[in-house]
């Protein structure tokens, strides 16, 4: 009982960053480039949270192409958290975006998982997930 609370709560918890970051796209008063990086954050951070409990649950056993993903998402927060500050303060620099490349890299490294049949996935991982 109690692991399903705790996946309610986090499912929940995911909805309400995907409900705030629509907010934010739809806000276009002022700093709307601004609002469109934390939008773009909050929306990470929501996915990555789906992600966990989908692997808490065991979910992830049906759709083995996802685990894993989530370091994609991990390191892609604070990218959107850097781009979000320097867009705040009227500072951004095209060199801002060089911290998006850990998170591009880990995902052109991750790619091939997704489009990999089932059965490949089963036999690659180790842990049994």
């Amino acid at each position: 009982m109690m692991e399903a609370s705790w996946t309610i709560f986090f499912l929940l918890a995911a909805g309400q960053g995907f409900f705030v970051a629509l907010l934010l796209i739809r806000n276009r008063r002022e700093h709307f480039r601004a609002n469109l990086a934390i939008a773009g954050m909050l929306c990470t951070f929501s996915l990555m949270m789906i992600l966990y409990v989908m692997y808490w649950t065991k979910m992830i056993r049906q759709f083995p192409s996802l685990n894993g993903q989530e370091v994609v998402l991990l390191y892609a927060v604070p990218a959107w958290l850097i781009l979000y500050k320097s867009l705040l303060h009227k500072k951004f620099y095209q060199w801002n975006i060089i911290a998006f490349l850990p998170a591009i890299l880990t995902g052109i490294y991750l790619a091939p998982r997704l489009f990999m049949a089932q059965t490949d996935l089963f036999l690659q991982n180790d842990d049994g997930l």
